[in-house]
């Protein structure tokens, strides 16, 4: 296990002052072992071999599967960020990506999923299978790249996952709370994602909060809509989380 734990920590792109104390852990590790921050960082160093072979036998570049697993360094960077120590506390958030279930395309993140709550409109029923939309940390979300990965998304399920009979792509996210247009310029790359989405359920969600000051890596002055943000809150304000249906319609649009 020890061999495949650091084939792929030197695959990946983390910290190359963590490899010892990796490398150091690696060679006591069972799947049995008590569930630390490092067991969990270990366990899914250990599945990305099964993983590749999957890729291969579906015929999956692998650039795609090389950006997907590029995730599990921003989550092992998180937990150093937060805790100050090498492992992975958010290790469920990866089954997906592991499952072969995620993927990383262009700009986002698509997931196999299903619909968690329903829409009449929409003729959307809880547990229809959809395609899950998240957006991975770390870059500009500019509109332009959005659009794009949503036609590598719609390609790609299309052609390697036929099977997954959506008809529409979704989103929970912070980035759908509504109180952020009074926070934001309508020039926001997140007022423009947002716009893009029928939201059909709120709920009460402290993402905001852990995006916008715990999980940033940037410790200088707070932005406005930090500042915006953080008032609100202390104010007695709840920030949410939306669940929205994707309404763009420019799949065709030259590009």
């Amino acid at each position: 296990m020890k061999n495949t734990v650091l084939a792929w920590f030197d695959r990946l792109p983390f910290p190359v002052q963590w490899r010892q104390e990796v490398a150091e852990a690696a060679e006591n590790f069972s799947p049995d072992a008590e569930r630390t921050p490092m067991w969990g960082l270990l366990h899914a160093l250990c599945r990305c071999d099964s993983l590749e072979r999957r890729y291969e036998e579906k015929g999956i570049d692998k650039t795609i599967l090389m950006a997907t697993l590029g995730d599990i360094v921003v989550w092992a960077e998180n937990q150093y960020l937060v805790h100050k120590t090498v492992g992975l506390s958010d290790a469920a958030w990866l089954e997906g990506h592991l499952d072969m279930k995620l993927f990383r395309l262009g700009r986002l993140q698509f997931k196999m999923e299903s619909a968690i709550c329903g829409s009449e409109r929409y003729g959307l029923k809880e547990g229809d299978p959809v395609i899950e939309i998240h957006i991975p940390q770390g870059e500009p979300m500019k509109l332009e790249d959005v659009h794009a990965a949503y036609r590598l998304a719609k390609t790609f399920f299309a052609k390697y996952f036929p099977e997954h009979s959506y008809r529409y792509f979704t989103c929970g996210s912070w980035l759908l709370d509504k109180n952020f247009k009074d926070f934001l310029k309508e020039t926001s790359n997140i007022l423009k994602f947002a716009s893009e989405f029928d939201v059909i359920h709120w709920a009460p969600s402290n993402d905001a909060m852990r995006r916008l000051f715990e999980l940033n890596p940037n410790k200088g002055p707070e932005n406005s809509f930090q500042r915006n943000v953080r008032t609100f809150v202390e104010g007695g304000g709840q920030t949410l989380e939306g669940y929205g249906i994707l309404t763009w319609d420019g799949w065709d649009d030259d590009h």
